[in-house]
C-alpha cells in the first residue's frame, strides 16, 4: 500500500521521516474533497487535464473563494512543496483545522507528527518540512550518491526545485488583490 512521506529536514542534512499509510488519505482525499466541495465536480478529474489544473489551481483562479487553511493544505500537496521553518506552526494549525473537518484524511495526524518532530529536532535546527505525497513515485528530496554509499537530503539553499508554501500563498494572494 501506498503512503504519504513527511520530512523535517535539519540544517546538518539529517532527516526525519514520518510515514501515513496509504496516500489515499493525503493529496488524493484533499483533491477530491477541493473537486467536489469548491469546483463542483463528482471527484477528482484523473485523466482531464482542464480540469485537474482546475483543482490544483482553485485558489488562484478564484481568489477570496477558499478557506485559508483549505488553501495552506491543498498547496502542501504540489510537487516541491515545502515550508520554512518559522511557519511550521501556522501549517500545523492549518492541517489541525482540516484534520478535524476531514477525519478521514491524515491531516491531524500529520499535524501531530510535525510537532512532535519539531519538539524532538528544534526549530532552530530545522531546515525546511517536505513532502513526497504518495511512495510510489520516487521522492525529490533525496539523492543516492554513489562515491560515498550515502544519501543527500535536498539543500533549498542550492536547488531551485522547491517553492515555499506560505511564500506562495501570500504572493498569491497579493497579485489577485492587484488586480
Amino acid at each position: 500500500m501506498s503512503c504519504t512521506e513527511l520530512y523535517l529536514v535539519t540544517k546538518d542534512k539529517n532527516c526525519n521521516c514520518e510515514e501515513f499509510k496509504n496516500a489515499f488519505r493525503g493529496a488524493m482525499y484533499v483533491w477530491n474533497d477541493i473537486a467536489r466541495r469548491y469546483a463542483g465536480y463528482d471527484h477528482f478529474p484523473h485523466f482531464e487535464c482542464d480540469e485537474q489544473m482546475e483543482v490544483w489551481n482553485y485558489y488562484t483562479r478564484h481568489p477570496g473563494v477558499m478557506k485559508p487553511h483549505d488553501m495552506i493544505v491543498l498547496a502542501s500537496t504540489m510537487d516541491y512543496a515545502t515550508v520554512e521553518p518559522h511557519r511550521w506552526k501556522d501549517l500545523v494549525e492549518a492541517f489541525k483545522q482540516y484534520g478535524e473537518e476531514h477525519p478521514n484524511s491524515n491531516y491531524s495526524e500529520q499535524a501531530e507528527a510535525i510537532e512532535g518532530l519539531v519538539e524532538l529536532i528544534g526549530i532552530e535546527n530545522l531546515s525546511y518540512i517536505a513532502w513526497n505525497q504518495t511512495s510510489v513515485n520516487s521522492f525529490w528530496g533525496v539523492d543516492y550518491v554513489e562515491e560515498t554509499d550515502e544519501f543527500e537530503y535536498y539543500d533549498p539553499d542550492c536547488s531551485q526545485k522547491h517553492f515555499w508554501v506560505f511564500k506562495h500563498l501570500e504572493d498569491t494572494v497579493s497579485e489577485t488583490s492587484d488586480e
